[in-house]
């Protein structure tokens, strides 16, 4: 990822990326995906999207249990890149700040873009896990828009 891309980032959302990164190296996966950022967004601890998560009912453990059933095992790298799709979902989020009245990307844009991308792997997990997706793209858009 481009490290000017990150300049838009607050701490919390560039923490959410760097649990994103871990995750996906603690999976053996070469790259990082929307399900790593979903990962990354849930083990952000008691931060508003890690809640708003919480609320709709998606536990961090069954989350990754989805995410090693759906992507599987590869051959880690010291840091893997981003996918094109997560690459997007973060490109989305820094466009969605400031038209949220915001001057840097939290966790919640990037929970919003994630819920938004129905084709996303993170998209996937979230609805095989039952979550009423359309309640929580809502508490995801009110949390970017506070």
């Amino acid at each position: 990822m481009e490290l000017g891309l990150l300049d838009y980032f607050s701490d919390d959302a560039r923490e959410v990326v760097a649990l994103a990164r871990e995750d996906a190296r603690s999976l053996n996966h070469n790259y990082v995906g929307t399900e790593h950022l979903l990962l990354g967004l849930l083990r952000n601890g008691r931060k508003p999207a890690a809640n708003a998560l919480a609320a709709s009912g998606v536990d961090i453990e069954a989350a990754r249990r989805r995410v090693e059933e759906t992507a599987g095992a590869r051959a880690p790298v010291e840091l893997a890149p981003l996918t094109p799709r997560a690459k997007k979902v973060l490109e989305l989020s820094v466009q969605g700040a400031p038209l949220s009245g915001q001057k840097q990307v939290e966790p919640g844009h990037i929970l919003l873009q994630i819920v938004r991308d129905k084709e996303s792997t993170a998209f996937g997990v979230l609805a095989n896990l039952g979550i009423d997706l359309e309640q929580l793209e809502l508490g995801a858009s009110d949390l970017v828009a506070h």
